[in-house]
């Protein structure tokens, strides 16, 4: 890791001002209620509600004081008519009130709202590293954050995708390569639904927050900070995602061969795909452009791919399509 990295992650941790406006108490988070599995000691529960309202960041090992939650033994006294939770230091979303509300919850599937009443000071310097970024990204982050606390920050890119993937997935279990992770959305997504993912992706900034959002968010698909052209020998996986990332490899004529070559080498049934505007391309002088229909082409072309299904088109104009062996 680069001197000029380790700069910028100690730097992006502080931030001047007041706390951001989607930080606010008020503004409520969302959690699926089998994530909220983590309560405290009556005595450490007691002092964080203390503090809610009184701080938005609070130091100390309160958060290392973590027990399973049993909710037939929590204080029968609630008040508040939300779940509200702490986060800890390494983003575990800890109850300590609302207790009634999420025993009528458990057994539900749908996310229920969720008041962030204080977070760990560690915490609050990762979500000055999302902040700083969100200042310099057009006041959003990319793609949407499925974490109590972080949910609440505005996205370029949400479920939209995900909703028309679901009643066409090829797959119940099996493995996932994701091309362009980013942040993890896609293999947090398709490890929920059964599927073993391994995420690549190449900028060390996002290798930081896909890492700790793992952590945060207690995600079990494999990680590697690395080019996808750098993997060897021929790529075997039941399912490849390529959205909104197969465009890159177009700009330049060597990046343009080593994408020929990796699609020559991957071994795989099915590809959910997603392919950029040609006109995002126009202006930048690409060594190729392409059609979104065309670029289909070309990787069933050079693939192993024989047939190709438009899925629908999403609201930026990017149309997804499922393609199989």
């Amino acid at each position: 890791m680069s001197i000029k990295h380790l700069l910028w992650e100690k730097r992006t941790e502080f931030r001047g001002g007041e706390l951001s406006e989607y930080f606010d108490l008020g503004k409520l988070g969302s959690a699926r209620p089998e994530e909220l599995r983590f309560g405290l000691p009556e005595a450490s529960r007691a002092e964080v509600v203390s503090c809610i309202g009184e701080k938005s960041a609070l130091r100390g090992n309160w958060d290392t004081e973590t027990c399973e939650l049993d909710l037939a033994e929590s204080p029968a006294e609630q008040t508040d008519t939300h779940v509200t939770v702490a986060i800890g230091r390494e983003g575990d979303a800890i109850v300590v009130d609302g207790f009634g509300e999420l025993l009528r919850a458990r057994g539900k599937e749908e996310a229920i709202p969720v008041r962030v009443g204080l977070v760990h000071a560690q915490w609050q310097k990762f979500r000055n590293q999302i902040m700083n970024f969100v200042d310099a990204h057009k006041g959003r982050v990319y793609q949407k954050i499925h974490h109590p606390d972080l949910i609440r920050i505005p996205w370029l890119h949400g479920d939209e995708r995900l909703e028309l993937m679901k009643p066409e997935m090829p797959i119940t279990s099996g493995t996932v390569l994701d091309i362009g992770a980013n942040w993890g959305y896609w293999s947090h997504a398709l490890t929920r639904l059964g599927l073993t993912c391994t995420a690549i992706d190449y900028n060390p900034k996002n290798a930081l927050f896909v890492r700790k959002l793992r952590r945060a968010m207690s995600g079990t698909f494999e990680f590697r900070q690395m080019s996808v052209f750098d993997l060897p020998g021929v790529l075997s996986y039941d399912l490849v995602l390529g959205l909104n990332i197969f465009h890159h490899f177009l700009r330049y004529r060597d990046t343009f061969e080593l994408f020929v070559d990796l699609l020559g080498r991957l071994d795989t049934d099915h590809m959910f795909f997603e392919p950029h505007c040609p006109e995002e391309l126009a202006a930048d002088d690409a060594y190729r452009n392409m059609e979104m229909d065309e670029f289909v082409q070309f990787i069933v072309d050079n693939s192993c791919m024989t047939q190709s299904r438009l899925l629908g088109t999403v609201t930026n104009g990017r149309k997804l399509y499922l393609l199989s062996r």
